[in-house]
This record gives structure tokens, C-alpha cells and sequence, in this order.
């Protein structure tokens, strides 16, 4: 018998990296499962992931802290 892991909500946080530019990382619940850099807008990183705007948290105040 196959047990199937229950598949968690994605959420995406972005952030604006080191260098200028926005970032983000999509997480399952506990793990990071994907990330994204390099963008001009955070628009444009969440349209990279397909996250919908509800699972969406935007962080303009700074970098990426890896304790969120």
C-alpha cells in the first residue's frame, strides 16, 4: 500500500536581494521547494512561480532573513 504525503498550500515571500533586485522562495509548510531571482518588480517574481496573490507575502523592508 502507497502512502501518499499530503501536499501542503505554497506560500511565496519576496524580497529584495542584495544587489537591487527582487527575489523569492516558495515554501510547502516547512521546506523551500523552488526560489527565484533577478526580477525588476515582485510582480514579476510572482508571475515567474504562479503563486495566486492570497499565498503571497512581500517583504519591502529588506533582504531575505533565512529564520522566517
Amino acid at each position: 500500500m502507497k502512502v501518499r504525503k499530503q501536499h501542503q498550500r505554497r506560500q511565496l515571500r519576496i524580497f529584495r536581494a542584495p544587489s537591487g533586485q527582487w527575489a523569492g522562495r516558495v515554501t510547502d509548510g516547512t521546506s523551500q521547494v523552488a526560489g527565484v531571482a533577478g526580477c525588476e518588480t515582485p510582480g514579476d517574481v510572482q508571475r515567474l512561480t504562479g503563486i495566486p496573490e492570497q499565498d503571497v507575502e512581500i517583504d519591502p523592508t529588506g533582504h531575505d532573513t533565512p529564520d522566517r
